[in-house]
């Protein structure tokens, strides 16, 4: 392997930390060490690995690679946070042990940042692979992504490239007191002292199998999202009730069965959303208004499938029907009559 092209101090770090991943390591390594921009650290963080992950490891003799190995078990967050000890360059970019990056995103992040000096957090969109194909991507510019941060995390953490003293100097790290949404947490109190960016070009492969936590835990991640929702909420300035907290939590997803008293109940929590920001300036305003906007307008598209009663109260109280959902009721109820017409 060729080592790094600069005889001076790289800037930049590849924090990685590896647990039970021997099944896919390989190509996560090769992923680093093949990029276009090859002036790093690469430190790999053994959190006590009890398969063949370290053997493997060992294997690549590349002199950018800094190796240590935990001497029991501490958890993503703890494991992180240990690395960060260790981590003295101006970037550090974050890398998964199961996951694939693409040849120039080394290259992508480290040019932005250079260009962007305000910006201690820049992350990209990533294609998932393996259980799933899909597409994640985040808006792009630091007020829609704190303002997204009020109903979810805005930001993928794996393809991110962070400002090492923006964490440090706000003794800002990694806490394992959400688990498994550390992101999350991670970014809502990171929001007061920095500036996001998102780019839509997809520099990440994410690997979704049955290892991965979010599959492993997921009998226990409405609790977990009870959880940091509420202390989302709290911080912002909002109490909720359990209906509220629940209600909050599938923003952005696809809410259940929206009967017209459920739709009337979301109007009424976006609306106390948007009344205490106005007071409060906790989130850029305008943003906030456009995001509760893209989950109400979103909620449209599953109304008539439940009932009409759900449509006629959406457009009551949105006071009218724009254009494209319009359409969209046109054409979902002639395809259900012409349905009823061929059975």
């Amino acid at each position: 392997m060729e080592t790094s092209q600069s005889l001076t101090k790289p800037f930049v770090t590849v924090l990685m930390t590896v647990y039970n991943v021997d099944k896919y390591i390989r190509e996560a390594l090769e992923s680093v060490l093949n990029q276009t921009y090859r002036d790093f650290i690469f430190l790999i963080i053994n959190d006590c690995s009890e398969d063949k992950s370290e053997e493997i490891i060992l294997e690549y003799k590349d002199k950018r690679i800094r190796y240590y190995k935990n001497p029991k078990n501490l958890g993503l967050a703890r494991a992180l946070n240990k690395g960060l000890e260790m981590i003295d360059t101006k970037y550090f970019i974050r890398m998964d042990s199961d996951d694939i990056s693409v040849p120039h995103r080394f290259e992508v992040l480290v040019k932005y940042m250079e260009s962007h000096p305000e910006i201690g957090v820049f992350s990209s969109g990533l294609k998932r692979f393996g259980n799933d194909n899909s597409v994640w991507q985040f808006p792009e510019h630091d007020d829609d992504i704190k303002a997204y941060l009020l109903f979810g995390p805005s930001i993928a953490h794996a393809p991110s490239i962070i400002r090492t003293q923006v964490m440090k100097k706000n003794n800002i790290f990694y806490r394992d007191v959400y688990q498994h949404i550390e992101d999350y947490d991670l970014w809502y109190r990171l929001m007061k002292v920095t500036k996001f960016a998102n780019t839509k070009e997809v520099l990440y492969m994410y690997r979704v199998a049955t290892h991965n936590v979010t599959v492993m835990y997921s009998d226990t991640a409405l609790e977990r999202k009870k959880s940091i929702y509420r202390w989302v909420l709290e911080s912002f300035g909002v109490i909720p009730t359990d209906e509220e907290l629940l209600l909050h939590i599938v923003l952005n997803q696809k809410i259940s069965k929206p009967d017209p008293e459920k739709v009337k109940k979301v109007r009424t929590w976006l609306n106390k959303l948007l009344e205490t920001n106005k007071k409060n300036h906790y989130f850029p305003h305008q943003a906030l208004v456009k995001q509760a906007n893209l989950r109400w307008q979103r909620m449209f598209y599953t109304l008539p499938e439940t009932s009409y009663k759900s449509v006629f109260t959406y457009i009551r109280l949105s006071g009218g029907i724009k254009p494209k959902q319009l359409y969209y009721l046109i054409t979902f109820t002639m395809n259900k009559i012409l349905g009823r017409k061929k059975a």
